[in-house]
């Protein structure tokens, strides 16, 4: 049930991951058409090429390295966000693609995740306003606050349904093992019980001495 439980979060992360890049596509398409005769070539070809590793990502071969997939994964939201960044008038609201890759990220890494993304995000935006500093305005510079701000809330929304989910697990697991010791009958069983609960605590044996009278006082103490 644990294995078959984290195949199944993997997948419901994959498919995620599929329709967040989807909707970066979409809205990338979007403002390709609106920005017309200010779009360049590169613009045009990001956008398939995107599409084409994203589904390439999600329903290609999985192989044994997960990492490294969500990796490139990462790697390849900023930098399609960047290239279509570059590609549009710096007064196109381009930038909202980075929110698609902090999101992306945040599905794998958490929290760290987030702000690992943001960062990459926040550089990627500063090249291209550097490349491209005789036509950047200085109010580009609010777009830099914006990132910052996008991944702080969503390191906070991240980290709030992490806590939410451990705090449930250690209630379970608190309530198992409460429910555990009540049926045990007799100090044989409770042992037995006491033994399981620490070898689920993470230790790697757990011996049980000889003197049953002095164990049971210790018990009962």
């Amino acid at each position: 049930m644990g294995m078959r439980g984290e195949v199944a979060f993997a997948l419901d992360n994959e498919r995620a991951a599929l329709r967040l890049r989807l909707a970066a596509a979409a809205l990338a398409t979007t403002l390709v058409l609106l920005a017309g005769d200010g779009a360049n070539a590169l613009a045009a070809a990001t956008i398939p090429t995107f599409l084409a590793a994203a589904v390439v990502l999600r329903y290609g071969a999985q192989g044994r390295m997960p990492l490294a997939r969500n990796l490139v994964g990462s790697a390849l939201d900023v930098v399609a966000a960047t290239a279509i960044v570059f590609a549009l008038p710096l007064d196109a609201p381009t930038w909202i693609l980075y929110g698609f890759a902090i999101a992306n990220t945040a599905l794998w890494r958490g929290p760290l995740g987030v702000f690992g993304a943001t960062a990459a995000s926040i550089l990627a935006y500063d090249v291209t306003l550097a490349v491209r500093s005789g036509e950047a305005p200085a109010t580009s510079l609010w777009v830099v606050q914006a990132l910052v701000a996008i991944g702080l809330i969503s390191a906070e929304l991240v980290y709030s349904a992490v806590r939410a989910t451990a705090d449930r697990e250690r209630m379970r697991r608190h309530g198992h093992a409460l429910r555990a010791f009540a049926e045990a009958s007799g100090s044989a069983a409770l042992l037995d019980v006491l033994r399981t609960q620490i070898l689920a605590l993470g230790a790697v044996h757990v011996l049980i001495g000889s003197d049953e009278k002095a164990l049971k006082e210790s018990l009962a103490g």
